[in-house]
């Protein structure tokens, strides 16, 4: 049925995206927006199947301001058509925009109203992924001076934000969402100067990833890993 065909389609793209294998999951979501729409609405993920599509043209190296132009357009006609989830979904993606553009007020103030909008709504994954997005967006706050920048802090406080992000993740069985918890929390430790829970947590997001078989956020994980104990003078690790 078309529905079952959206549902393998939407699955197979999910995959693609966690082993880093853009092409394939964009080929996925261009189906679901628009031979396999039918079964996509019925299925209930038309409108995750288009954003996704917009985050893997922003993977792919699509300029970011036409990236930001899709998720305000999409944003828009979620709230038109009163998707609440979609449209709160959609202001985290607009928060890494900004983020990218340098816009760090902008991107705070975007997952501030993420956070606010998600913690009305039952989806514990969105309430997470919108926490997440508020402590990158604290974690690479300026630190300093005035401008364009958010609030002044330090890589500490982005821990809470994570460490939130995470409880929520695991509340949810996301693993996937997990590994990316623990990741944070290792770059915001590390960048604290707190090494010894940094390593911590790298290693639990490199156990994570290897079991669910996350290739790409493995590459990132035994990175970061990796560039601790070189900073901690462990060479042969």
């Amino acid at each position: 049925t078309p529905s079952e065909s959206a549902d393998a389609t939407w699955r197979l793209a999910q995959i693609a995206e966690l082993q880093g294998r853009r092409a394939d999951a964009l080929a996925g979501c261009e189906a679901l927006a628009g031979e396999l729409a039918e079964g996509a609405r019925a299925l209930g993920v038309w409108w995750a199947a288009r954003r996704m599509r917009t985050r893997l043209w922003l993977q792919g190296g699509t300029p970011i301001p036409e990236v930001r132009a899709a998720c305000q357009a999409l944003h828009a006609e979620a709230r038109a058509a009163g998707a609440a989830d979609e449209a709160a979904w959609l202001l985290v993606m607009l928060s890494d925009a900004e983020s990218r553009l340098g816009n760090a007020r902008d991107a705070e103030r975007l997952a501030r109203e993420a956070v606010a909008e998600a913690e009305r709504l039952p989806d514990l994954a969105l309430h997470a992924a919108a926490v997440m997005r508020l402590g990158t967006t604290v974690l690479d706050a300026p630190t300093g001076g005035a401008g364009a920048g958010a609030h002044a802090g330090t890589p500490a406080d982005a821990v809470p934000h994570f460490r939130r992000a995470l409880e929520l993740y695991t509340r949810a069985g996301d693993r996937q969402g997990q590994l990316r918890a623990h990741g944070y929390i290792g770059i915001a430790c590390d960048r604290a100067g707190n090494h010894a829970a940094a390593e911590v947590a790298y290693g639990t997001a490199l156990a994570i990833g290897r079991e669910i078989g996350a290739r790409l956020l493995v590459g990132v994980a035994s990175s970061n890993l990796g560039v601790l104990l070189l900073k901690t003078g462990r060479f042969p690790e």
